[in-house]
């Protein structure tokens, strides 16, 4: 048996399981907390970046005015 087709059987007899063992309702909850986590990581990552872009413009701002004085 290739690797290719070896994976995809362990994939689909993964599923299976993972069906078999959750209900619907259950499996929406684990669908609903993984996304919750994913869009706070998200979020977190761009709060980041857009305070390091306010922070390097206040920096620059700050230079600016002090040269000129």
């Amino acid at each position: 048996m290739s690797h290719k087709s070896a994976a995809a059987s362990y994939f689909a007899n993964g599923g299976a399981i993972v069906f078999g063992v959750f209900t619907v309702q259950e499996l929406g909850v684990a669908v609903g907390i993984i996304l919750g986590v994913l869009t706070f990581i998200t979020n977190l990552y761009y709060i980041r970046k857009q305070e390091q872009r306010e922070r390097e413009l206040h920096d620059k701002r700050m230079r600016e005015s002090y040269e000129n004085n």
